[in-house]
């Protein structure tokens, strides 16, 4: 089930999507590789950014978004879901695929074009 942000991204502002990995017994775990894609929430690709490698895997992670990735150009289309996809050695084997699902809206500023 995606996960629901309750916090407001500003327009073209700056905005952290904090990403924990664990295994199926709730322990923390650094995944192999992470990557996510940005979309609207009819699955459009935001500002190009899909299958976006990060660096330095971790346990916890936190992605910044900023400028073109929270800009609003329908006043109907606020809405971004961050799509992440993360591969880690698991209890129920090597090599095995995470996925989970960040949602949250973007605060549309007035006369901010």
């Amino acid at each position: 089930m995606p996960t629901r942000l309750t916090t407001l991204a500003s327009e073209r502002g700056s905005y952290i999507v904090k990403v924990d990995f664990e295994d199926e017994d709730g322990t923390g775990v650094t995944p192999d590789s992470i990557k996510w894609t940005l979309t609207d929430a009819k699955g459009a690709v935001i500002n190009s950014r899909t299958s976006v490698a990060v660096v330095t895997p971790a346990t916890s992670v936190n992605i910044l978004l900023s400028s073109d990735d929270l800009a609003v150009a329908n006043k109907r289309n606020t809405r971004r879901k961050m799509l992440i996809h993360a591969v880690a050695d698991l209890a129920a084997g090597n090599n095995k695929d995470i996925y989970d699902e960040a949602e949250f809206e973007i605060a549309n500023f007035v006369g901010l074009s």
